[in-house]
């Protein structure tokens, strides 16, 4: 009696086939039908099938409705060209590939999928498909934007104020700086950024910053003080420094200051300083020409008083004697200056 041939595998149904060789454990059939993360397998042409019942709840497809047939109907629009790249050199080298960030179409509007993607072989080993896994992180990039627009929030404020502001570590090495800290040193972000305060400040200048860093990290209050600061010019500025030390979640502190520039201010009050130091020299001055002038009329003077004495013990006119008297009262005050 002749054996019955076995009917040669069509093309569609090599995709099942494999299926059923690779087939899981009943341990993870039951892993991939109970997981909330979404399992799909693809043929070489991206049909569709088969979808987990995680993808059915993430994205609401169901092959068996008819609600959808190919792996690019899911994927949003803006990252088909992302995706392609993607399969082709999963296709080309046979390797997994993992952690790529994609957008994919639901039923409720779009999901973020961080997926995975696998060659799928038959019994053969010859490639006829693949498999693809993603983890709903819908919420994560959600997140990830509002502290994006946020820290964009954040640059805005800071970047507005007139006084200069940075945040360091407890390393004292720069987390963030604003415009008018960049220009008060005279330098770009990406250069206070990329290299160390030693590189940049002087070595003086450099030891009573540290220092003032360091107390205002050990301290429950903040720390105020004045600093001389040379710009990237050799200008020198005086700032009125307030530094406070903020603990993070991780237990790790940063340094938040702002500095006042004080540098006119300072300038006005030395020059005031010189200003009175030669108003008091002036009047030094003044008063020891007079002490002179009046040691040596004091003498002469003595004498025309005398002499109106006994001018007055003549026979005058009353004309005369008020004019002696008006020489004497002159005489008699010069000497009490």
């Amino acid at each position: 009696m002749e054996k019955s041939r076995s009917n040669p595998a069509q093309p569609g149904q090599k995709t099942e086939q494999a299926l059923l060789a690779n087939a899981p454990s009943d341990v993870y059939r039951t892993m991939v039908e109970n997981s909330r993360d979404i399992f799909y397998i693809a043929n070489l042409d991206g049909v569709l099938t088969y979808l987990s019942p995680g993808c059915t709840a993430v994205l609401g497809y169901d092959l068996a409705q008819g609600d959808i047939r190919h792996f690019t109907e899911m994927l949003h629009n803006d990252d088909h060209a992302r995706a392609e790249v993607i399969l082709a050199r999963l296709l080309a080298s046979s390797s997994s590939t993992h952690g790529h960030e994609l957008r994919f179409n639901s039923k409720q509007g779009t999901h973020w999928l961080l997926s995975n993607f696998a060659p799928l072989k038959d019994g053969e080993g010859t490639l006829i498909g693949w498999v693809g896994s993603g983890h709903d992180i819908t919420a994560y990039k959600a997140m990830e934007e509002q502290l994006r627009s946020a820290t964009e929030f954040f640059d805005s404020v800071i970047n507005a104020l007139p006084d200069p502001v940075f945040i360091k570590d407890e390393n004292h090495r720069m987390l963030s700086v604003n415009k008018a800290h960049c220009d008060l040193f005279g330098l770009t972000v990406e250069q206070i950024m990329e290299h160390d305060d030693d590189e940049m400040i002087p070595a003086d200048e450099l030891q009573s910053f540290w220092e003032s860093d360091n107390l205002a990290l050990a301290s429950a209050v903040p720390i105020e003080s004045e600093e001389k600061i040379t710009d990237q010019q050799g200008i020198q500025h005086f700032g009125s420094t307030k530094k406070v030390a903020h603990l993070l979640p991780n237990g790790k502190k940063v340094l938040i200051a702002t500095i006042r520039d004080i540098t006119d201010r300072k300038r006005a009050a030395e020059e005031l300083r010189e200003a009175k130091e030669a108003a008091e020299s002036a009047n030094q001055t003044k008063s020891a020409f007079l002490s002179t002038v009046t040691h040596e009329l004091r003498t002469p003077i003595n004498g025309v008083i005398g002499m109106t004495s006994l001018l007055l013990d003549t026979q005058l006119s009353d004309d005369q004697i008020d004019l002696v008297n008006a020489i004497r009262s002159a005489g008699d005050a010069l000497l009490t200056q």
